[in-house]
């Protein structure tokens, strides 16, 4: 039987991400996960499979809404997804085998990696922007092509594991590579 509470609450917590996720483009692992975990009592693994799961259905509007208006890079992309979805997948077989579904350990390693986010976003806030743009040309196009591989590779991984990282970590380590 479930609770007549689940009816509104599950809801209720599916709108609040759907809008800060349409909002923001973050929000799905830094919010609904631990809302999922803490608030409404899911197990760790259990949460991070759903939302990966909300993720895959609500993504793609946004991105049709982006590259619509034009401001989709498709080199960026091509750079994330050579690092991310296969590192996406190392991080689920991480989670799934190696973890084993072990709550505890999630919930710490969800928490680390929304610390680590929290700690990026700040430190974007104090560094903030650089002067000048440098063009993505010679060596610092070459170095930024690896770096943005290099940042697909740690959010697959942390997403793949925590469901947290595509947004807001990716985000703000994007910012940095292409101010």
């Amino acid at each position: 039987v479930i609770a007549l509470e689940t009816y509104f609450s599950y809801p209720a917590v599916g709108l609040l991400a759907g809008l800060v996720i349409g909002l923001t483009g973050m929000g799905g692992g830094v919010l609904l996960t631990p809302i999922m975990v803490i608030g409404l009592g899911v197990p760790a693994n259990v949460a991070v499979s759903n939302d990966l799961l909300i993720s895959l259905l609500v993504k793609p509007f946004g991105s049709f809404t982006h590259h619509r208006a034009g401001t989709v890079r498709r080199d960026v992309v091509r750079r994330l997804v050579i690092g991310s979805v296969p590192a996406a997948f190392v991080g689920s077989v991480v989670m799934n085998l190696l973890l084993d579904g072990n709550a505890e350990i999630i919930k710490l390693l969800i928490g680390v990696t929304l610390s680590l986010a929290a700690a990026a976003m700040v430190a974007r806030m104090i560094v903030g922007r650089r002067s000048s743009i440098q063009p993505d040309d010679g060596e610092v196009g070459q170095a930024r092509a690896v770096a943005t591989i290099a940042v697909g590779v740690v959010g697959g991984v942390l997403v793949g594991i925590t469901s947290v990282g595509s947004g807001s970590l990716m985000l703000v380590l994007l910012t940095w590579l292409y101010p």
